[in-house]
């Protein structure tokens, strides 16, 4: 299982965590209530998708497997290999096939995290440069406008432990000027804001058109410190590549030659791939609430066969 990842909200820099320790350890520090420094909605959110996502990898998979073994009659597909031989010319295709697919969707996924740390990484060592959107200087100059709107709502609806630092960050943002920015503070100031407005658009006390004015500045405001340039992009793909070409050899062992004791045939290994390369795409693209290491749903898939999809000897 992955580690859980926690919003905290720190008043210099606001970043996800990834344990527990920190987020005690901020709550500590600033001597704030650990319910006010994490973001516990994201956590259930997590959970819920860790109970769902086996559920659909085993669901899909063997709807899958079941349609396949009703239409295409190959035995070949359907007979574990034997040895060191490859499976037959399109079967082999197939898994190259299905085996991309996985490793498309999933690095595009786990990507997200090593961008998130490079982006942290810059933003901590070049803050005056990084710390906002390059590409958002139109939008500083409506953040005084749009803290106007939502001083109003903050007031009002947001009970938070943390109502007061954000009030605080809208009265200077409401002070905001092209000419008087200071980078980190306004990145600062703009998640404190941001957090206050998903606080307001959460509360069941909260007006319909309240709710909807929260959410569309809260759109607003985001693209200005929520932003990855494309060389950052492009360093996390790198990195992911040449990290997997050197360490993929063990991970192969581990999960194609010590888990489970019954060979997967090409056919359950190809449909729980497919299923899972799927979902784990529709986790990235769409945000949907599953949980974003496809091995969960992999893993459900291949309870076709007591074993785990990587532990077919298939060689493709």
């Amino acid at each position: 299982m992955e580690p859980v990842h926690l919003v905290v909200r720190h008043p210099q820099f606001q970043f996800p965590l990834r344990d527990r320790g920190g987020a005690i350890g901020d709550a500590l520090l600033h001597t704030r209530a650990l319910g006010d420094s994490v973001d516990w909605s994201q956590i259930w959110k997590v959970l819920r998708a860790l109970a769902i996502s086996p559920v659909l990898g085993l669901v899909g998979a063997g709807g899958l497997y079941f349609i396949l073994k009703h239409l295409v009659k190959d035995p070949d597909l359907y007979s574990p290999p034997k040895g060191d031989k490859p499976p037959h010319g399109w079967v082999r295709g197939l898994l190259i096939l299905t085996c991309t697919g996985v490793s498309f969707s999933h690095g595009s996924n786990d990507g997200q995290k090593s961008i998130g740390l490079i982006m942290l990484t810059i933003i901590g060592i070049l803050p005056a440069t990084f710390a906002l959107n390059p590409g958002a200087t139109p939008d500083v100059t409506h953040v005084a406008e749009r803290a106007a709107i939502v001083a109003p709502l903050l007031d009002t609806y947001d009970h938070h432990g943390l109502r007061d630092e954000a009030l605080a960050s809208v009265a200077r943002l409401r002070q905001t000027t092209p000419d008087t920015v200071v980078p980190s503070q306004l990145r600062a100031d703009i998640y404190e804001v941001v957090a206050g407005l998903k606080t307001v658009a959460a509360d069941p006390a909260t007006s319909a058109q309240d709710r909807k004015t929260a959410k569309a500045v809260g759109n607003q405001l985001r693209p200005t410190v929520e932003y990855a340039p494309w060389w950052v992009r492009l360093l996390s793909a790198l990195c992911l590549g040449i990290g997997t070409m050197v360490g993929y050899r063990r991970i192969v062992h581990t999960l194609g030659k010590k888990i489970g004791n019954t060979h997967l045939t090409p056919a359950q290994g190809a449909s729980a791939e497919l299923v899972g390369a799927g979902l784990i795409a529709t986790a990235g693209y769409t945000g949907l609430d599953l949980h974003p290491a496809g091995y969960h749903r992999r893993r459900g898939g291949s309870v076709l066969c007591p074993e785990h999809v990587m532990t077919r000897p298939s060689r493709t």
